[in-house]
């Protein structure tokens, strides 16, 4: 069975998720390092709930302190019950 969920920031904007009828969830960049907040986060968190897809949120990590990534992160999240991940790469 393969489930299929797409990762947006704003590089997708004016994206309507509500064409996405065969994603399960989204997942969607809240941050990177403590320097940038993606300003389309907040709607896409929206418009995902709407129809009751799963949102899952990630940071895309900085060589910064990761404690002040994380909190960053988290202080833009919203609904810190979502679940998220940490996005790593060299």
């Amino acid at each position: 069975m393969t489930i299929l969920g797409p990762d947006i920031s704003s590089f997708q904007a004016g994206l309507n998720l509500s064409r996405l009828a065969d994603a399960s969830f989204v997942i969607a960049k809240t941050t990177e390092g403590t320097y940038y907040t993606d300003a389309d986060y907040q709607g896409w968190r929206r418009q995902a709930a709407a129809p009751g897809k799963l949102v899952c949120w990630y940071s895309f990590m900085s060589g910064e302190a990761v404690a002040a990534q994380v909190a960053h992160a988290l202080a833009n999240v919203g609904d810190k019950s979502l679940p998220g991940m940490l996005d790593v790469e060299p």
